[in-house]
């Protein structure tokens, strides 16, 4: 089994879109360099999260004002209006964990795909 990386989100900011509390901030990811993250809820009713890049694959807008629809598990894209699966090889959704700190980004070393 692949070892579990918990990397830290920094420079959180926290927004509300549709009702729903979202988070943007930055993960260092080994190899990879600073990305932009969107934090979204994961939809289960669990109260976990999903980490997914904040920029729209085919424009570079971030997604944080996307239209979520987790039970079709798609963001869609504000500027021109794409569903992104969450699974998707564009957005490449990671699990999250909220902690005393803040969040952090849960992958295997062989998932940091962004």
């Amino acid at each position: 089994m692949t070892p579990l990386l918990r990397i830290p989100i920094t420079h959180l900011e926290r927004h509300f879109c549709q009702g729903q509390e979202r988070w943007t901030g930055l993960a260092e990811l080994p190899g990879l360099g600073v990305r932009a993250v969107l934090l979204l809820p994961d939809g289960d009713g669990g109260g976990g999260w999903l980490a997914v890049r904040n920029r729209c694959p085919h424009h570079g807008v971030p997604l944080t004002k996307g239209r979520l629809d987790a039970a079709a598990g798609t963001l869609e894209c504000p500027s021109h209006g794409w569903l992104l699966p969450l699974t998707g090889p564009d957005l490449a959704a990671l699990p999250a964990e909220r902690t005393e700190c803040g969040f952090v980004l849960l992958a295997g070393e062989k998932r940091l795909l962004w």
